[in-house]
Protein backbone atom coordinates (compact mmCIF):
# COMPACT_ATOMS: atom_id res chain seq x y z
CA UNK A 1 0.00 0.00 0.00
CA UNK A 2 2.85 2.36 0.84
CA UNK A 3 4.52 1.64 -2.55
CA UNK A 4 1.27 2.42 -4.33
CA UNK A 5 1.04 5.77 -2.53
CA UNK A 6 4.66 6.63 -3.49
CA UNK A 7 4.05 5.66 -7.15
CA UNK A 8 0.82 7.70 -7.18
CA UNK A 9 2.59 10.71 -5.66
CA UNK A 10 5.44 10.43 -8.17
CA UNK A 11 2.94 10.17 -11.02
CA UNK A 12 1.12 13.24 -9.73
CA UNK A 13 4.41 15.19 -9.67
CA UNK A 14 5.26 14.10 -13.24
CA UNK A 15 1.82 15.15 -14.47
CA UNK A 16 2.26 18.54 -12.79
CA UNK A 17 5.69 19.04 -14.37
CA UNK A 18 4.30 18.03 -17.77
CA UNK A 19 1.43 20.54 -17.59
CA UNK A 20 3.76 23.26 -16.34
CA UNK A 21 6.34 22.67 -19.09
CA UNK A 22 4.05 21.86 -22.02
CA UNK A 23 3.36 25.47 -23.14
CA UNK A 24 7.09 26.19 -23.17
CA UNK A 25 7.84 22.97 -25.05
CA UNK A 26 5.06 23.62 -27.57
CA UNK A 27 6.31 27.16 -28.15
CA UNK A 28 9.85 25.92 -28.65
CA UNK A 29 8.82 23.08 -30.95
CA UNK A 30 6.31 25.03 -33.02
CA UNK A 31 8.30 28.24 -32.94
CA UNK A 32 5.26 30.39 -32.28
CA UNK A 33 5.73 33.65 -30.48
CA UNK A 34 9.44 33.59 -31.17
CA UNK A 35 11.21 36.59 -32.69
CA UNK A 36 8.01 38.57 -33.41
CA UNK A 37 8.73 42.25 -33.96
CA UNK A 38 6.71 45.15 -35.37
CA UNK A 39 8.31 48.32 -36.77
CA UNK A 40 7.07 51.35 -38.69
CA UNK A 41 8.29 54.62 -40.15
CA UNK A 42 11.76 55.62 -41.28
CA UNK A 43 13.63 52.30 -40.70
CA UNK A 44 11.04 50.45 -42.77
CA UNK A 45 11.05 53.11 -45.50
CA UNK A 46 14.86 52.93 -45.77
CA UNK A 47 14.79 49.12 -45.94
CA UNK A 48 12.15 49.16 -48.68
CA UNK A 49 14.09 51.79 -50.65
CA UNK A 50 17.16 49.51 -50.56
CA UNK A 51 15.18 46.41 -51.59
CA UNK A 52 13.39 48.28 -54.37
CA UNK A 53 16.77 49.65 -55.58
CA UNK A 54 15.29 53.14 -55.27
CA UNK A 55 17.14 55.33 -52.77
CA UNK A 56 15.08 58.42 -52.08
CA UNK A 57 11.87 56.99 -53.57
CA UNK A 58 8.76 58.57 -52.02
CA UNK A 59 7.69 55.60 -49.89
CA UNK A 60 5.34 56.37 -47.02
CA UNK A 61 2.99 54.79 -44.48
CA UNK A 62 5.44 51.89 -44.10
CA UNK A 63 4.91 49.09 -41.60
CA UNK A 64 6.84 45.88 -41.01
CA UNK A 65 6.18 42.75 -38.97
CA UNK A 66 8.59 39.85 -38.70
CA UNK A 67 8.24 36.51 -37.00
CA UNK A 68 9.63 32.99 -37.06
CA UNK A 69 7.67 29.73 -36.96
CA UNK A 70 8.21 26.01 -37.17
CA UNK A 71 10.95 23.46 -37.08
CA UNK A 72 13.15 24.01 -39.03
CA UNK A 73 12.57 27.72 -38.50
CA UNK A 74 10.94 29.73 -41.27
CA UNK A 75 11.19 33.54 -41.18
CA UNK A 76 8.27 35.69 -42.35
CA UNK A 77 8.61 39.39 -43.24
CA UNK A 78 5.38 41.35 -43.81
CA UNK A 79 5.40 44.90 -45.19
CA UNK A 80 2.66 47.41 -45.97
CA UNK A 81 3.56 50.66 -47.72
CA UNK A 82 2.57 53.38 -50.18
CA UNK A 83 4.94 53.73 -53.12
CA UNK A 84 5.02 54.76 -56.79
CA UNK A 85 4.89 52.04 -59.40
CA UNK A 86 8.41 52.48 -60.87
CA UNK A 87 10.44 51.12 -57.91
CA UNK A 88 8.10 48.15 -57.62
CA UNK A 89 8.39 47.38 -61.33
CA UNK A 90 12.17 47.32 -60.91
CA UNK A 91 11.86 45.03 -57.86
CA UNK A 92 9.59 42.65 -59.79
CA UNK A 93 12.08 42.49 -62.69
CA UNK A 94 15.18 42.12 -60.49
CA UNK A 95 13.66 39.18 -58.57
CA UNK A 96 12.02 37.63 -61.64
CA UNK A 97 8.55 37.75 -60.11
CA UNK A 98 5.58 36.76 -62.27
CA UNK A 99 2.03 38.05 -62.22
CA UNK A 100 -0.45 35.44 -61.02
CA UNK A 101 -4.21 35.45 -60.53
CA UNK A 102 -5.06 36.16 -56.91
CA UNK A 103 -7.79 33.73 -55.89
CA UNK A 104 -9.53 33.69 -52.50
CA UNK A 105 -7.73 30.41 -51.79
CA UNK A 106 -4.27 31.85 -52.50
CA UNK A 107 -5.14 34.95 -50.47
CA UNK A 108 -6.00 32.74 -47.51
CA UNK A 109 -3.07 30.30 -47.79
CA UNK A 110 -0.36 32.81 -48.74
CA UNK A 111 -1.31 36.10 -47.10
CA UNK A 112 -3.74 35.26 -44.28
CA UNK A 113 -2.47 31.95 -42.88
CA UNK A 114 -1.46 33.32 -39.46
CA UNK A 115 -2.39 36.06 -37.00
CA UNK A 116 -1.07 39.43 -38.20
CA UNK A 117 -1.21 43.11 -37.15
CA UNK A 118 -4.33 45.17 -37.86
CA UNK A 119 -2.66 47.00 -40.75
CA UNK A 120 -2.08 43.71 -42.66
CA UNK A 121 -5.20 43.81 -44.87
CA UNK A 122 -4.17 42.85 -48.43
CA UNK A 123 -7.62 41.39 -49.09
CA UNK A 124 -9.11 44.90 -48.90
CA UNK A 125 -7.05 46.30 -51.77
CA UNK A 126 -9.23 46.84 -54.88
CA UNK A 127 -7.93 46.27 -58.42
CA UNK A 128 -4.75 44.68 -57.17
CA UNK A 129 -1.94 42.94 -58.98
CA UNK A 130 -0.23 39.87 -57.50
CA UNK A 131 3.37 38.97 -58.25
CA UNK A 132 5.18 35.94 -56.89
CA UNK A 133 8.44 34.08 -57.34
CA UNK A 134 11.60 32.81 -55.73
CA UNK A 135 14.94 34.56 -55.70
CA UNK A 136 18.05 34.34 -53.53
CA UNK A 137 16.55 31.53 -51.42
CA UNK A 138 13.43 33.54 -50.55
CA UNK A 139 9.80 33.39 -51.65
CA UNK A 140 8.46 36.83 -52.62
CA UNK A 141 4.74 37.65 -52.76
CA UNK A 142 3.70 41.19 -53.69
CA UNK A 143 0.23 42.70 -53.93
CA UNK A 144 0.08 46.18 -55.41
CA UNK A 145 -2.77 48.58 -56.25
CA UNK A 146 -1.50 51.19 -58.74
CA UNK A 147 -4.42 53.61 -58.26
CA UNK A 148 -3.73 54.05 -54.53
CA UNK A 149 -0.04 53.09 -54.46
CA UNK A 150 -0.70 50.66 -51.58
CA UNK A 151 1.49 47.59 -51.55
CA UNK A 152 1.82 44.46 -49.42
CA UNK A 153 5.02 42.46 -49.56
CA UNK A 154 5.46 39.06 -47.95
CA UNK A 155 8.95 37.53 -47.92
CA UNK A 156 9.42 33.97 -46.65
CA UNK A 157 12.90 32.67 -45.89
CA UNK A 158 13.71 29.20 -44.69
Amino acid sequence: MKKLAVVGFALLILIGVFFYASPFLASWYLGQGRAAQETQGKPVIEALQRWFYAPGAPISDAHAYTFTRGRPPVDYFLFRFNAPEQPLARFVRMHDLHEQPLTPESMQTVFKAWPAPDWWTPEQSPNKYYYTGQSEGKQYNLIYTPASGVGYLLIVRG
